[in-house]
């Protein structure tokens, strides 16, 4: 999706909102993953 302006819209719906939540929780999940790969990594 692209948007016109980088700010999300005033009038944001409940299902804008619950879309940002959940690109929040991968952008979260993605990172933890990355850094439990890290600390792996530099055991072995």
């Amino acid at each position: 999706m692209i948007l016109s302006s980088p700010e999300r819209p005033a009038a944001c719906t409940e299902t804008a909102s619950i879309e940002s939540i959940k690109d929040d929780t991968m952008i979260w999940a993605t990172g933890l993953l990355h850094r439990i790969a890290c600390a792996f990594t530099q055991f072995e």
